[in-house]
C-alpha cells in the first residue's frame, strides 16, 4: 500500500480566531511539506484563493456524506481540537483516521477521571505550552507532546525601535484577557518589580 499523504483538520480555518488560524497556519504547513491537508469543517471568515478554493470543495463533499453515514473514517491521520477536559470524546469526533491526534489548549486544570481516559484514547495529545504538556503528565497521561506554533517572520519582524521615553523600562505582556494568559499573576509579578524600579511601564496588548 503506498503513502497517504493526506492529513485531516477537524476544525475551521480561518484569518480571524486562535483556532481558525491554527487550521490556516497547519493548511499552509501541510501543503509546503507536499502534503494533502483535508478540511473536516468548512473555513469561516477565510479568503479563498484556488488551492483553498480546491480544498473547500472536497470538504463540501465530505460534509454531504458526514450527513448520510453519521461520521467519516479514513486511513490517514486526523487532527482533533479539544476542550478543558479533554471533550469532545474520540466517539464524538465526526472523522476518525488511521492517527488520532487530538490539539488541546486549556486553562482549567482540573480534569475528571473520566476527561483522562478521553484523553488516553488519542494516539497523540499535542499542547500549546509546556505548562499544559507538564501538567499532564504529572496526571498519567504519558502520549503528549508539546508543540508551539511558532511566528510567521514574512508578516511579524523586528522594526527600528519607536521614539518612546529612554528612561523607561517598559515590560510588556501580550494576549487577550483571559485566565489561562495569567494577566493577575503578570500584575502581581511587576507590583513588586515597580517597588524597585519605580522607572518601570507595564503594558498590555
Amino acid at each position: 500500500m503506498g503513502f497517504n499523504a493526506s492529513v485531516g483538520i477537524g476544525w475551521p480555518a480561518s484569518s480571524y480566531t486562535g483556532w481558525g488560524v491554527y487550521g490556516l497556519n497547519l493548511t499552509l504547513q501541510l501543503l509546503e511539506m507536499k502534503r494533502n491537508p483535508v478540511w473536516l469543517s468548512a473555513p469561516v471568515d477565510l479568503e479563498m484563493n484556488g488551492t483553498f478554493l480546491s480544498i473547500a470543495k472536497k470538504q463540501t463533499l465530505l460534509e454531504e456524506i458526514a450527513t448520510k453515514t453519521g461520521s467519516l473514517e479514513f486511513d490517514f491521520p486526523v487532527f482533533h481540537a479539544l476542550r478543558n477536559d479533554f471533550r469532545p470524546s474520540l466517539d464524538e469526533q465526526l472523522a476518525r483516521g488511521s492517527i488520532n491526534i487530538g490539539v488541546i489548549f486549556f486553562e482549567n486544570t482540573e480534569f475528571s477521571e473520566m476527561g483522562i481516559r478521553r484523553a488516553q484514547d488519542y494516539d497523540l495529545i499535542i499542547t500549546g505550552s509546556s505548562w499544559n504538556m507538564e501538567l499532564l503528565k504529572k496526571l498519567g497521561i504519558y502520549n503528549v507532546v508539546n508543540v508551539f506554533q511558532g511566528v510567521d517572520t514574512e508578516l511579524f519582524s523586528p522594526k527600528n525601535k519607536s521614539k518612546r521615553d529612554p528612561d523607561k523600562f517598559v515590560v510588556f505582556s501580550g494576549g487577550k484577557f483571559e485566565y489561562r494568559k495569567g494577566q493577575d499573576a503578570v500584575v502581581s509579578a511587576f507590583m513588586q518589580f515597580y517597588a524597585n524600579h519605580p522607572n518601570a511601564q507595564l503594558v498590555f496588548a
